[in-house]
């Protein structure tokens, strides 16, 4: 793949992966950042968590810190994972198909109501099976970095790793 077709094609799935997750948060003025976190390390996967109304939220917890209700539905959820995992395994196929080094993982946060857009391109491994190391610990120390308050499985999870 030339490097002006990857640009665009990358390009276009990193603005998709966004997009589905401000989707899931029906386009809410309410909604401050949305956080998106890739992992190509072992498996294709996708985690995202949102900053609503000041306050760091899991997908699920969307309705804790609103005025309004989102559908945090399990089907709804399900939607965005799946979606998000086949946005992830394209990304993997396009750096594959241009016969580029696949990162290990892409962080994304994108603030709606300024534009404002970062995405880290990661290369260095995180994750460390052998400790217990895997996407969700990742994905939740990010999230508690953010300011999120992680519930005690969830600490759980990183006391692991």
């Amino acid at each position: 793949m030339a490097t002006e077709k990857f640009d665009k094609t990358f390009t276009s799935l990193i603005e998709e992966s966004v997009q589905i997750a401000f989707e899931y948060a029906d386009y809410s003025k309410e909604i401050e950042s949305i956080y998106v976190y890739i992992s190509l390390e072992l498996a294709s996967a996708y985690l995202t968590f949102f900053k609503v109304n000041g306050k760091i939220s899991l997908k699920s917890k969307l309705n804790k810190y609103s005025t309004r209700k989102y559908d945090v539905s399990d089907e709804n959820q399900r939607w965005l994972n799946s979606s998000g995992n086949e946005l992830a395994e394209q990304i993997r196929q396009c750096f594959i198909e241009d016969e580029r080094e696949v990162p290990k993982y892409l962080k994304m946060v994108y603030e709606p109501l300024t534009g404002k857009f970062d995405c880290k391109i990661g290369y260095e491994p995180l994750l460390d099976l052998d400790n217990m190391v895997g996407e969700l610990t990742v994905f939740f120390r990010w999230f508690a970095e953010e300011g999120g308050e992680l519930e005690a499985w969830q600490k759980n999870e990183l006391e692991k790793g």
